[in-house]
């Protein structure tokens, strides 16, 4: 057997090896957690099954839905409070995002409001505000 071949093939399978990992490390994106936190207000006492969502939304890709919380609010008064989690890797740089939220009951809006969270890149948790919640019928 050829020795000259055997250290060929082993540089080869060296170099693919560590190769591969630094390949692997570099294509694995960062999932950190991020948390922020607000509130709903107003001075609306809720019905018995009603329903809250509040979403994160990234307005430069059609309102796509970043995260969501989402919860029964049964016999509850607002204000209320929210913490919505996503992951930082899913904020980019220059896009809009806004914070929207609506109170349903069996299916109706029956109030709404929306924040803007603009400053999510250099400081994801940012958006520890209000939102203020107005009746679905303001809107039309």
């Amino acid at each position: 057997m050829n020795y000259k071949n055997q250290w060929r093939i082993f540089l080869v399978v060296l170099g693919v090896f560590f190769g591969s990992g630094e390949v692997m490390a570099q294509s694995q994106p960062v999932n950190e957690i991020e948390n922020m936190s607000g509130s709903l207000t107003g001075a609306y006492q809720l019905p018995k099954n009603a329903f809250v969502v509040v979403t994160l939304n990234d307005q430069s890709q059609q309102n796509r839905v970043i995260a969501k919380y989402q919860f029964y609010a049964d016999d509850l008064s607002l204000p209320l409070n929210f913490q919505l989690s996503y992951f930082q890797s899913k904020i980019q740089d220059g896009h809009l995002y806004r914070i929207q939220a609506v109170v349903l009951d069996h299916g109706d809006i029956l109030y709404w409001g929306a924040g803007a969270a603009s400053e999510l890149i250099a400081q994801p948790r940012v958006y520890d505000d209000q939102i203020r919640m107005v009746p679905a019928t303001a809107a039309l």
